[in-house]
C-alpha cells in the first residue's frame, strides 16, 4: 500500500470546530463519504480526527484520507494521510490515494494553510 502525507499550518483563525464543519460540508456534498470524526480537547490543545473514503473507478477500489486538525499556542495544523486505493495481486493504486490527499490539500490551501512538507511512500 502507498501513503501520501502532507503537513500544513497557519496562524489560528476562527474555531477549529468551524473549520472541521466547513470541510465536512464541502466534502460530503461533492467528493467523499464521511466515516467518522473524533475530538480530543485539553487545556491548551484541541485535536480533531476525520476519516473519509472514496471509490475510484480507475482501479475499482477505495482510497482513504485521514485528516488531523489541531490547534495549540495560536497555531492551527493539518496532517493529511492518503492511503489505500490498491487493487489486485500487486496492490496497485494508480495514484488514487495521492489524488485524494492532494484534493484535501487544495481545500486547506484555499483556507490559508501553508504546506510544510509532502511525502510519498510506496
Amino acid at each position: 500500500m502507498s501513503l501520501t502525507t502532507i503537513k500544513m499550518r497557519r496562524p489560528a483563525q476562527g474555531e477549529l470546530k468551524d473549520i472541521a464543519s466547513a470541510f465536512r460540508r464541502k466534502y460530503n456534498e461533492t467528493f467523499a463519504e464521511f466515516l467518522t470524526e473524533t475530538w480530543l480537547e485539553g487545556t491548551d490543545l484541541t485535536v480533531c480526527q476525520m476519516l473519509y473514503e472514496r471509490f475510484y473507478f480507475r482501479n475499482s477500489s477505495y482510497a482513504t484520507v485521514i485528516i488531523l486538525l489541531s490547534e495549540q499556542d495560536g497555531e492551527q495544523r493539518v496532517l493529511i494521510n492518503g492511503c489505500g486505493g490498491g487493487d489486485g495481486l500487486f496492490n496497485i493504486s494508480l495514484g488514487a490515494n495521492n489524488s485524494f490527499a492532494y484534493k484535501t490539500k487544495d481545500y486547506f490551501q484555499a483556507q490559508g494553510f501553508e504546506v510544510l512538507s509532502e511525502e510519498r511512500r510506496r
